[in-house]
């Protein structure tokens, strides 16, 4: 293609940032103010593209660009149509060819003259909007011209040109290269609208503005109105897709689909209403309706996608609802999601419920998700997680009957039927992010356009999801997704196109995703990260915690090799991390118990005593005991102070409980001398209810220490 003129108004297209060449119109008619091109000679084939923003026009048509011959006669020209919206080709034979623009702020307008061909042909963002055939007249060009002229006399306000080129082949919409490599980018997402809706360019226009989508990825196809359309009507759809990425060189950029307000959701194929998720098709780019695997998935820590990575795979999204004030509502809770994050994650719980019974059908599924909940995978989320039951019996049935402050739900029904029971989105509400509905028994989900269907869709995001997956028929229990890849690319910043396509091993199934792909959430950050248990420092891999937790926390769960031994003590390691996700440069030495298969936070011991056998102090007939702290109680974690011992043959027992002063760092009990014989140690209670012992005392025999003396004691540091 040879180009004779490009211009961009100082590439100041919306998607660079302004606004373009403004045009401004006064009442009267005539001439108005424009752009000429000489093209050096005359040219019987001939496109020319602009950008058109309607901005504040009114009163009526204008003429927007035009050609003439060498002699100056105008041979083809461009009207705008403010009051109507309407654009229209027009030749000097009298053919003419016209279409109306939709509720986007900036229209593609193309214009194709072939009079070798006899043809002559209109295309609005991107797609053909007629065409005219036969004897063009005498269209030959070499002045072209670009701005406003031969107005109607009531024409007025302002509209704006830009990004306009003049060529002698197709030119197409104005492309803008992606600047990331990953779906991140709008630039790599294809977002559909169904252009036979008009309310769906409004949707269109709103989530353009929200995410900065270029015009060129914004495709409107006249598609049915209907919810549910056929395998066949599918096929257009997916072949429209497919031409469109084509024609504009999209293809070798664009990652994902967005079947967006007013796209048919399902696909009836056979006529026996199993319905395919359109969402879920377009995970392909054929144009049959069939499953097949993802190879990017797996029950493994993720790799981000690419689009050399995916292959004819894409990612796919929808949204869709009862009406546009529902489809706009998912695009601003993304975009609040976005602004805020999770915070501490105190309000975003992860409800958990992946328990079905002992079938084994579904038990390497149970066990995959059971297996992600418990591991170190999981905790690095920094949110806390509530099961449906109990994580040691794999093969019970379980379920939820309210759950609140959630920020996710993954799991099966809770009840027979379709929808979640009554009252189970609860108060007080928390961060409502994604709701994942896993079962594969049932369609769960079959319709967005029903307020009322109280389905696993349509009930999650009433209750204020910003996105929610089910089913929309029977699926096979091998297509279960990841927990794993999902959570944890969410947790890495990546958006939530990449994290569900990367936890889904089969794609084209029942499963399919409601909500905005673009949407990208902050997972606390701040927290301590813990390893161990150590038994020397050399042994610690600095980048391999064993366990992350918030900022609040201060005991875990522990499992197998990472508990204590009964009736032993493990050091840990722990670094502190801080709302940005940086460790610090310095570490604590800590210890923990078993606490209840609960690794709790042990108190500091006293320094002394701190030794078997240590000696008790005797002063005027009373034994006089005592523990000392190398630091204030209340630093070391002290909760309570108790003196146990065993007198005259009588068992262990409390015989004092101290007062504990957090300033202090020394208790000390009087006591009576033993008759015969006694012994003495103290057990220290930290906040968190963990208890521990000192080493018992020498044995205290009054007879045999008729004189007593001063024992000198050394704070050690």
């Amino acid at each position: 293609m040879s180009v004779s003129l490009t211009q961009s108004a100082s590439a100041a297209f919306p998607d660079r940032g302004s606004t373009g060449l403004l045009v401004s119109m006064i009442g009267g008619g005539g001439d108005g103010a424009y752009l000429s091109h000489d093209l050096g000679a005359s040219r019987d084939r001939l496109h020319v593209r602009l950008m058109l923003n309607a901005g504040t026009a009114v009163g009526g048509r204008v003429r927007v660009a035009g050609g003439h011959d060498p002699s100056g006669q105008e041979r083809w020209w461009l009207d705008f149509d403010a009051d109507a919206r309407r654009i229209a080709l027009e030749l000097d034979s009298g053919q003419r060819v016209e279409a109306a623009l939709n509720a986007l702020a900036w229209q593609c307008v193309e214009v194709k003259v072939d009079a070798g061909a006899g043809a002559a042909q209109l295309w609005v963002n991107g797609l053909s909007a007629g065409v005219v055939s036969g004897a063009l007249g005498t269209p030959a060009t070499r002045h072209v011209w670009i701005g406003g002229v031969f107005k109607d006399t009531a024409a007025a306000g302002e509209f704006y040109l830009d990004e306009w080129v003049i060529a002698d082949g197709d030119i197409g919409p104005v492309v803008v290269p992606a600047r990331s490599a990953y779906a991140d980018d709008a630039a790599r997402w294809l977002v559909i609208y169904n252009a036979a809706d008009a309310e769906a360019a409004i949707w269109a226009e709103a989530y353009r503005a929200a995410r900065g989508v270029p015009y060129a990825n914004l495709l409107g196809v006249a598609l049915p109105v209907a919810e549910v359309i056929d395998a066949a009507q599918y096929a257009q759809l997916a072949t429209a897709v497919n031409a469109y990425l084509a024609s504009t060189g999209l293809d070798a950029q664009v990652m994902g689909v967005l079947a967006g307000y007013r796209v048919p959701g399902y696909v009836d194929s056979f006529g026996d209403g199993q319905l395919d998720a359109v969402p879920a098709l377009l995970h392909r780019d054929a144009t049959f309706v069939g499953p097949s695997g993802n190879p990017d998935a797996a029950d493994a820590l993720p790799v981000r996608p690419t689009k050399a990575s995916l292959g004819p795979n894409r990612l796919a999204a929808r949204i869709d609802g009862p009406d546009l004030a529902w489809a706009l509502a998912l695009v601003d809770r993304a975009t609040t999601l976005m602004s805020s994050g999770l915070g501490d994650g105190e309000g975003a719980t992860i409800w958990f419920d992946p328990f079905v019974g002992d079938g084994g059908l579904y038990q390497v599924g149970v066990n995959q998700m059971v297996d992600w909940a418990l591991s170190i995978d999981r905790m690095r989320t920094r949110l806390p997680i509530e099961f449906s039951g109990d994580p040691s019996d794999r093969g019970q049935v379980a379920d939820f009957s309210v759950i609140q402050n959630d920020g996710f739900f993954w799991g099966w029904k809770v009840q027979a039927g379709s929808g979640p029971p009554a009252g189970f989105w609860g108060l007080p509400v928390g961060k409502r992010v994604l709701s994942v509905q896993l079962d594969v028994a049932q369609a769960t989900a079959t319709t967005l356009r029903d307020a009322a269907a109280g389905n696993w869709i349509v009930s999650p995001i009433a209750a204020g999801y910003a996105a929610a997956v089910a089913a929309s028929r029977v699926y096979s229990a091998s297509a279960l997704p990841y927990a794993r890849p999902l959570f944890e690319a969410l947790r890495r910043g990546w958006t939530l196109g990449e994290a569900w396509y990367l936890s889904l091993p089969m794609l084209r199934e029942g499963l399919y995703l409601v909500g905005d792909p673009l949407l990208r959430v902050a997972f606390p950050q701040a927290g301590w990260d813990v390893f161990g248990p150590l038994d020397r420092l050399e042994s610690l891999d600095p980048v391999s915690p064993m366990a992350s937790l918030r900022a609040s926390e201060r005991s875990l769960i522990l499992a197998g090799a990472q508990r204590p031994e009964a009736g032993q003590r493990g050091w840990y390691v722990v670094r502190r991390v801080d709302e940005r996700g940086r460790s610090e440069a310095s570490c604590t030495v800590a210890d923990a118990v078993n606490a209840g298969e609960e690794a709790a936070a042990a108190p500091r011991m006293p320094a002394w005593p701190d030794a078997p056998d240590w000696p008790v102090w005797i002063e005027a007939g009373q034994l006089v005991l005592r523990a000392v702290w190398e630091r204030p109680m209340g630093q070391a974690m002290v909760a309570s102070v108790e003196l146990r011992g065993e007198e005259d043959g009588e068992a262990e027992a409390t015989l004092a409980e101290v007062v504990v002063d957090p300033r202090s760092g020394v208790v000390e009990v009087r006591r009576a001398l033993p008759t015969e014989r006694g012994r003495y140690r103290w057990r220290v209670t930290s906040v968190d209810g963990v208890a521990m012992t000192t080493p018992w005392s020498a044995w205290v025999r009054p007879a045999g220490d008729a004189v007593a003396e001063l024992t000198v004691m050394e704070v050690r540091p």
